[in-house]
């Protein structure tokens, strides 16, 4: 699983780096956020929608769950535009 986590991780730089290098748009703390916040609207989305039509959900208290998703991609945003600036 960590592994799998990884390679979506990896994935999300890999989608930031031509946006930081093809647009005005810099790799700071600013702008991670707020590509951070977007994937992680999406990540909440895909999450819904995949516990909406899975036919055995967990039960699970979702918002607290897609606070967390979301303050984790928060995080990981900034820290993907840190380090791709010390690259």
């Amino acid at each position: 699983m960590l592994r799998l986590l990884q390679c979506k991780y990896l994935l999300f730089t890999k989608l930031y780096a031509p946006i930081w290098e093809e647009t005005p748009l810099k790799p700071n703390v600013k702008n991670g956020l707020i590509f951070g916040g977007i994937c992680g609207i999406a990540a909440i989305l895909i999450w819904k929608f995949t516990l909406v039509v899975h036919p055995d959900p967990p039960a699970i208290d979702f918002i607290p769950f897609a606070i967390q998703l979301f303050v984790i991609h928060l995080i990981f945003g900034a820290f993907a535009a840190m380090g791709y600036r010390i690259r």
